[in-house]
């Protein structure tokens, strides 16, 4: 099998993180893994990297639940979720009410919303 590893940056940290290159980014991930689990970590084969925060159409963003909250953000997920008539549906990671923030949440409501055009 293969192992995949997903590394998250936030606030200030991640807009100067954001500014480095691919490779001193890698390095620096991977100097950290090394630090906690030993010099045997070996490098990445492959890798992705996202600068959301610099991206004009999210800016950086994706949706969270405020603390006590989950009930009230749920059912305005539900809302943002409802197809409108027979011909616009929405998906998106704010629309799943368990794995909002997350790609898993985007594919998930991409499936719901596949499911309702069906």
């Amino acid at each position: 099998g293969h192992f995949v590893l997903s590394a998250l940056t936030a606030g200030s940290f991640a807009n100067k993180f954001e500014l480095q290159s691919d490779d001193k980014i890698v390095g620096q991930l991977l100097k950290n893994l090394r630090t906690m689990l030993g010099p045997d970590v070996p490098p990445p084969v492959k890798y992705v990297i996202t600068r959301w925060g610099h991206d004009p159409l999210a800016f950086g963003s994706y949706s969270w639940t405020a603390v006590g909250g989950k009930e009230a953000t749920n059912k305005k997920r539900r809302t943002l979720a409802a197809k409108v008539g027979k011909q616009l549906f929405w998906a998106g990671e704010a629309t799943d009410e368990d794995w909002y923030g997350t790609t898993v949440g985007a594919y998930k409501s991409g499936i719901r919303a596949a499911q309702e055009i069906l």
